[in-house]
């Protein structure tokens, strides 16, 4: 034993035995080095290592015998390992290492592996890599199944007890990782063994190019088996439309291997049409081939390549067969909206993962992708992409035809938008309160209460004016705001508030369009007529002492100071402008705080009077330009319209002249 054995002891009664000296270009010399390590010794050199090389539990003595003994035997073996033998009928077996080999023949169609037993072997049904055909773990498995009964310890008698699947995995993951490591079972493992069972080249030119999920140079052997079998019918279909071999090869596996059929291109058609697509999404495989599916293919490996391809297919004619997407986008696209299994499996199609997007803005997101394909921005072109495709699912929009000529940009502004609407809905508390209308139509217009605080911040963006700011007022029902929208696409075209006095008495405050401009006068008079409406149908009540939710209880005590009614002043000027308002001061008493807001509102007025104003003209003024005082209590109610008490005055003040009395 030498040196460096005694320096990595195995077990004590292993390592105590005594021994010949051993080649350190052996494998039973690299096998110790590797056991060792499994062991516990030399722990910085692990990670070199598979963690699937651990010793078994199990017996480990007797392991590492066997191992001995298989390691004694491969090194013997290289000095040959591999031997083909021709087969009368065309093909060949190579046998490697004279216990496992592999029977290729393109004339009999078998692609199989094979196991010694003396001079008989026995065909195993599994199926190898032709480039590669040692990569797998199933050659060296055989390789240790067949070569058990040698390795066992001489102390066993016959029969030996069967070997169970951890020491025979464990023995071949062993074997695997040291011939690894070996340069000349490289050169055999990918250049001679691969050469010997190199199919004729027309053949394995077919092969290659008709799979689905391509990966190098490797050729699966039942693909392989299934090609040749279809050779004639596939070469035939290479020479109409060689773009679609893939998806031909696809639909023989699905459909059943051993059929016959000299069109495959027509029987393809048929099966296409019979799952419900257009002769429009035929002709639109036929011209852009395969690579249409390449992306779905290789995120979705584990399922059926045919059946991936039929609902990949179907999302795009239901987006209007737009051009292909870029790779990236195609893939983005998929991840976002199928189920992910585990991170080395891919992802999942769902039969109608489609449905979960609009198909117009899918159309439209396409196209803009289609141009952009050749652009070092694509990555940017990406973010918008998902974006837009979380605002569609997020608010679930239909997009009418003016929408969709607006183009991409426009679906990048909404997106943006509502990204804006969601960081403002996260900081802001959501509440809700009652409303004196519900939803109702009138002609070709809806009328919507927005009796939320979300309800009013989306109205706010929407209409770009300032009702989150007025949150507070309504929720503790001072003011109610609706939004009129057209009933066929839902869009707002105008919002009205409506500010109540101390019998519940509501007084339209304005009707305005998108960013506060003037709206129609057909929706100023539907805002008129429904407040009429209410004011008939409304039950006296002090409406205004209406109490708002709890947690807004502590933000309005925040308006005022020290007191506990606080008088604020909006100004009329700036209407529904938060900016604008203003703290009068704060009152012990709630009659001390009502003669603060009269005092304002007579001073306003007195601003105003003219010789021979009317009280008309001179309200008119007032709701104009006036001050606008309202208070807030520490229990939520508010209690005091300066609306109603300034048309008061106004009567009384032109009753007597223009005096104030």
């Amino acid at each position: 034993m030498t040196q460096m054995r005694r320096q990595i002891p195995l077990f004590p009664d292993i390592a105590a035995h005594p021994a010949t000296r051993i080649s350190k270009r052996s494998l039973r010399f690299q096998s110790d080095r590797l056991t060792g390590l499994r062991n516990g010794l030399l722990q910085r050199e692990a990670r070199h290592f598979f963690p699937e090389c651990f010793v078994p539990r199990s017996n480990p003595q007797r392991a590492i015998h066997m191992l001995y003994k298989m390691c004694d035997y491969l090194d013997s073996a290289m000095l040959e390992p591999v031997w083909l033998q021709p087969l009368a009928v065309g093909g060949v077996n190579a046998w490697v290492f004279g216990l496992m080999g592999f029977r290729v023949s393109s004339e009999l169609n078998v692609f199989t592996l094979l196991e010694s037993h003396g001079e008989s072997s026995l065909e195993i049904d599994a199926e190898f890599n032709l480039a590669r055909p040692l990569e797998s773990l199933k050659p060296y498995q055989i390789l240790v199944e067949t070569l058990y009964p040698a390795l066992v310890p001489d102390d066993e008698t016959y029969p030996y007890q069967p070997i169970d699947d951890a020491l025979r995995d464990w023995l071949a993951q062993c074997a695997e990782t040291l011939l690894k490591r070996d340069p000349a079972y490289q050169r055999l493992m990918k250049v001679d063994l691969p050469n010997a069972l190199r199919l004729p080249q027309p053949i394995h030119q077919l092969c290659l190019q008709s799979r689905a999920r391509p990966v190098g140079p490797e050729l699966n052997s039942r693909h392989a088996q299934i090609a040749i079998a279809h050779s004639d019918a596939l070469t035939s279909a290479n020479l109409e439309n060689p773009k679609l071999l893939p998806l031909l090869m696809a639909f023989i596996e699905a459909k059943n291997p051993t059929f016959d059929v000299d069109d495959l291109i027509r029987m393809l058609k048929m099966e296409i049409l019979g799952r419900g697509r257009s002769e429009a999404a035929w002709r639109y495989v036929c011209r852009n081939g395969s690579r249409l599916f390449k992306v779905a293919w290789s995120l979705a490996p584990r399922q059926p390549a045919f059946e991936v391809a039929l609902r990949y297919l179907a999302a795009l004619e239901a987006a209007g067969l737009p051009p292909p997407p870029p790779p990236s986008v195609a893939a983005a696209w998929l991840r976002a909206f199928n189920v992910n299994q585990a991170y080395d499996s891919g992802i999942e199609l769902g039969d109608d993962f489609h449905g979960k997007m609009n198909p117009t803005i899918l159309r439209l997101a396409f196209a803009e992708a289609d141009q952009r394909r050749s652009s070092p921005k694509l990555n940017d072109f990406i973010q918008e992409f998902l974006g837009v495709c979380w605002w569609s699912q997020q608010t679930g929009a239909s997009i009418d035809k003016n929408q969709a000529h607006a183009g991409w940009s426009w679906l990048v502004n909404q997106w943006k938008a509502e990204q804006s609407v969601q960081e403002v809905l996260a900081q802001a508390k959501s509440i809700t309160w009652p409303m004196q209308l519900t939803a109702i139509s009138v002609g070709h217009w809806q009328v919507i209460p927005l009796s939320s605080s979300d309800a009013l911040i989306r109205e706010s963006f929407a209409m770009r004016n300032c009702l989150r700011d007025y949150i507070v007022r309504c929720a503790v029902g001072v003011e109610e705001y609706y939004s009129i929208r057209d009933s066929v696409t839902n869009k707002p075209k105008a919002c009205f508030g409506i500010r109540f006095d101390d019998l519940g008495q509501g007084t339209l405050i304005d009707v305005k369009g998108f960013a506060n401009s003037n709206s129609s006068t057909e929706l100023r008079d539907l805002a008129y007529q429904l407040v009429s409406c209410m004011n008939l149908t409304a039950k006296p009540k002090f409406t205004k002492t209406r109490s708002g939710p709890p947690e807004l209880q502590a933000d309005e005590a925040t308006e005022g100071e020290l007191g506990h009614y606080t008088v604020m002043v909006d100004d009329n000027f700036h209407y529904m402008d938060e900016s604008a308002r203003r703290s009068l001061g704060s009152y012990d008493t709630f009659d001390s705080a009502i003669e603060a807001c009269k005092g304002l509102v007579d001073q306003c007025l007195e601003e105003y009077i003219e010789p021979g104003i009317s009280a008309e003209r001179l309200l008119s003024q007032y709701k104009t330009f006036g001050d606008d005082p309202f208070i807030v209590c520490a229990e939520g109610g508010v209690k005091f319209s300066a609306w109603d008490y300034a048309e008061q005055r106004c009567k009384v003040i032109t009753e007597n002249g223009g005096r104030q009395k």
